[in-house]
């Protein structure tokens, strides 16, 4: 799970990966990861016995047995539309410390602490916060039905995501940049059979972007600041709280209440919503209360989402409600095949262009296609052929992706993708004990009923939504198994290198951060979680399958400041990098580990300690890592930690000496004057920079480059740009953070020019014109000597922009780089 860059959840799904994104703690008490999702399990030693154990604190929620209890006692208490996202809150969410509606949600404390100092009024809100060592990017789909006392269709449900930092729908449907006006026609809803001929249709706009999600659910501020940036806009009534948000993702049942008044107007959860502007949509509009509901609807596969961010690399989590047919598939072609006749899921066919809309049901997925329909044929085939073979039903693909407007999806370029699909696994089920065989022999009359596809509800006539607790840690082990059965799939897929030109993405309005905007996602890897029951089992297996890659902390890795006490720096257990030295490095006592100081020195000769409970402890390899191979294998590094019987608490690192008398790395003698790129280019670029050696990083607007990237987040943000900075900084082996300005203005451009004492001051053209000198030139270098470099647009330099913003007179050299274009 360490090397999981996002999570992408829908319906039931989202109750399994907002407990591992928040919680810290379970029934008052702190909780790790590996406590959280349980033990490894073995199918020989799963007795009867051992499945009538307790569930993992994850689980434990559903194997109470008392959800009908709770539906009946929230009825009575609550407002209808409120009972569901009361009932997870119990259910779910209140053994973690997380069922709080007054807590709104935000991305981290560095953001808590941003937006009440930038909103006074909200000093006494309590935020919940994603724990620091999980998944930057976290998620969860609902579906965005329509207006109170209006109907849905096939065209006008759209996306709804929610994450920490944002919510929204990104795009509009059938987003067609300046050529097509995105409203969307919202029909009465009528009263049982009644048709309400006397109200009229409601057209709206609808999607462009996100809001922050504290601010969520308001009135619409003024028309100017529809369009996006940082504005002010009208307090909610009610914190976008986290329960309400998991209670929208897995409403499975609000679409199909739209389709009446009563059941719409008593039954769905509701929220004020209003559309962000852009030359798209350039029309003001009032919120309106919409009714929401679980991401299902729309996409119940979470992958659309994904592909709007350009993620190639996928884990998809696939949970079935029907098992695959003995059908004729090899007989079967391209022209005839029928998915539903084989028993194939919607959320996967879907994808392949077979997705139909089902008013009456509440299912709208025509508009879902991503993938050619010739390759969902092949696909299935291997299942198929897994199944037959008594194998969990796992494979490796890398398809094509196709746009699609309706989702705002760019497509061309390849996604590659581990698909694990819930089914019976028979060579699973033949290494359980006889007695467990048995109790799934009897079907209904014994206590493992449906295994292993579970009803989503009543599933145990007593309890609505649950399970027993056998269902679950019988269905857990089988998640456990198939990844396990599988480990090279998920090394290959880590390990694939894909070619792909990354460009900017379609206008957003809302230029909204990393959890919340679509952007490159290059190769990230990120998972799909779409039903809890499964998610939950398969989150346990997967998380021991990825070593964190040495690209990110390898042996020379940095230490914020405030980490720093009396030479010497203590983490905790459970930060990513003390976890690295003890999983991928294995260090122990006495072996030393380069260490950098941020903005301060560094040490090459920094000694490791462990330091274990006070109940005792030792590694099961105790050696010095010099006394063992110089590489470690994948055999090695894979569940180092699962094997320990106790682990240190924390990883004590000692200077070799006092941090003042450390070395220091020279200063970076290169400034940079940058006219940015668009924000995805932006973003892979900057870490990219830092391992240059830029001094100073200067963001210069002019009228040829791209305005909106000084309105998003990323710039307004000091963490992540830091962390971004960072990260470069890791690559290249230095310490100093480069500081990073934005000029949006001519006077901001010249004041900067004459505030630093550069040796030369160099602006890179496209030509080989007899002014411009070559940049091979050596009479501008000079050992010591500081420089600012101004490097133009996409395109390069032209003369027009460049004077424009007055950088030219602001260089004495003009550099040509021939004719290559300077650019970001």
């Amino acid at each position: 799970m360490e090397q999981l860059d996002g999570i992408s959840s829908v319906s039931g799904g989202t109750w399994a990966s907002s407990i591992y994104m928040f919680a810290r703690e379970f029934q008052g008490e702190a909780i790790e990861a590996s406590a959280l999702l349980g033990a490894r399990t073995r199918p020989e030693h799963l007795t009867l016995q051992a499945l009538r154990e307790e569930a993992p604190p994850m689980a434990r929620g559903i194997t109470k047995g008392n959800s009908s209890q709770l539906l009946w006692q929230y009825a009575g208490s609550h407002r209808d539309n409120e009972v569901w996202a009361h009932v997870v809150a119990d259910l779910i969410l209140q053994p973690f410390g997380l069922e709080s509606f007054e807590c709104c949600v935000a991305e981290s404390e560095e953001e808590v602490k941003r937006i009440k100092e930038e909103n006074p009024g909200i000093q006494g809100v309590p935020f919940h916060v994603p724990r620091r060592d999980r998944p930057k990017l976290f998620v969860m789909n609902g579906a965005l039905l329509a207006p109170s006392n209006h109907g849905i269709s096939g065209d006008s449900v759209v996306s709804f995501q929610m994450s920490p930092d944002y919510s929204g729908s990104p795009f509009y449907p059938k987003d067609q940049v300046l050529r097509f006006t995105p409203d969307v026609t919202y029909q009465p809803v009528p009263l049982c059979c009644i048709y309400p001929c006397w109200r009229k249709a409601l057209t709206l706009s609808i999607g462009g972007g996100f809001i922050e999600t504290f601010a969520f659910g308001g009135d619409a501020p003024e028309a100017e600041a529809q369009r996006g940036g940082k504005v002010e806009v009208p307090t909610p009534d009610t914190s976008f709280s986290l329960p309400e948000m998991v209670g929208i993702s897995s409403y499975a049942p609000a679409s199909s209440f739209s389709n009446r008044l009563l059941t719409s107007w008593w039954l769905n959860i509701r929220k004020k919503y209003w559309a962000i502007c852009s030359n798209t949509c350039p029309s003001a509009q009032e919120a309106h209360e919409y009714q929401m509901g679980d991401g299902g609807a729309i996409d119940n596969s979470g992958l659309l989402p994904l592909l709007q961010r350009r993620s190639r690399k996928v884990i998809w989590i696939a949970s079935s409600y029907r098992p695959l047919q003995d059908y004729d598939f090899e007989g079967a072609t391209i022209d005839n095949f029928d998915p539903d006749a084989a028993g194939v899921i919607d959320q996967l066919s879907s994808l392949f262009g077979y997705g139909l809309n089902d008013q009456d049901e509440g299912y709208f997925y025509a508009n879902n296609q991503v993938f050619k329909k010739s390759q969902l044929l092949p696909i299935c085939r291997k299942l198929f052929a897994l199944k037959s073979s008594g194998k969990p039903m796992v494979l490796k693909e890398s398809l094509d992706v196709l746009p699609n407007s309706y989702w705002g999806i760019r497509g061309d370029y390849q996604v590659s993708f581990v698909l694990i699909y819930l089914d019976e696994c028979a060579e699973f089920q033949q290494q359980l004990p006889q007695e467990v065989r048995d109790e799934i022999a009897k079907g209904p009359n014994g206590m493992l009923e449906n295994y292993p596809i579970y009803k989503t509800t009543g599933n145990n006539k007593e309890d609505m939504l649950g399970l027993n607790t056998a269902q679950v840690n019988l269905l857990a082990a089988q998640g456990e198994y198939a990844v396990r059965q599988n480990a090279h799939l998920f090394r290959e897929l880590r390990e694939i290198t894909l070619k792909a030109q990354c460009e900017s993405d379609t206008d957003v309005a809302s230029e909204a951060p990393s959890s919340a905007q679509p952007s490159c996602a290059q190769e990230q890897l990120t998972l799909l979680v779409s039903a809890f029951r499964v998610g939950l089992d398969l989150l346990h297996s997967v998380r021991n399958m990825f070593p964190i890659g040495c690209s990110c902390f390898g042996r020379d890795w940095r230490l914020e400041p405030s980490e720093v006490s009396q030479n010497q720096a203590l983490l905790a257990m459970s930060d990513r990098r003390a976890r690295h030295v003890a999983k991928v490095l294995q260090l122990r006592d006495g072996d030393a580990l380069k260490v950098g100081i941020l903005d301060g020195p560094y040490d090459d000769r920094a000694v490791v300690r462990w330091r274990w409970p006070a109940s005792g402890g030792r590694w099961r390899v105790p050696e010095r890592r010099q006394l063992r191979p110089e590489r470690l294998s994948m055999e090695e590094i894979e569940g180092a930690l699962d094997r320990e019987e106790v682990l240190p608490e924390f990883l004590e690192l000692h200077f070799s000496a006092a941090v003042e008398c450390l070395p220091r790395f020279e200063e970076a003698q290169v400034d940079l004057l940058l006219v940015p790129p668009p924000l995805d280019r932006l973003t892979r670029l900057l870490p990219q920079l830092v391992q240059l050696g830029i001094g100073t990083l200067a963001l210069c607007q002019v009228p040829g480059g791209d305005r909106e990237v000084f309105h998003c987040h990323l710039l307004r943000s000091e963490r992540k740009l830091r962390e971004l900075l960072v990260n470069g900084l890791e690559q290249s082996g230095q310490t100093q953070v480069p500081v990073l300005r934005q000029l949006r203005s001519s006077a901001d451009v010249a004041a900067f020019a004459h505030s630093g004492a550069w040796e030369a001051k160099l602006s890179c053209f496209q030509g080989t014109e007899a002014a411009r000198e070559p940049v091979r030139s050596a009479r501008w270098r000079r050992c010591g000597a500081r420089l600012l470099l101004a490097v133009g647009p996409d395109g390069g330099w032209q003369s027009q922009e460049a004077e424009e913003s007055r950088i030219v007179q602001h260089c004495e050299r003009k550099i040509s780089c021939g004719s290559w274009a300077s650019r970001g």
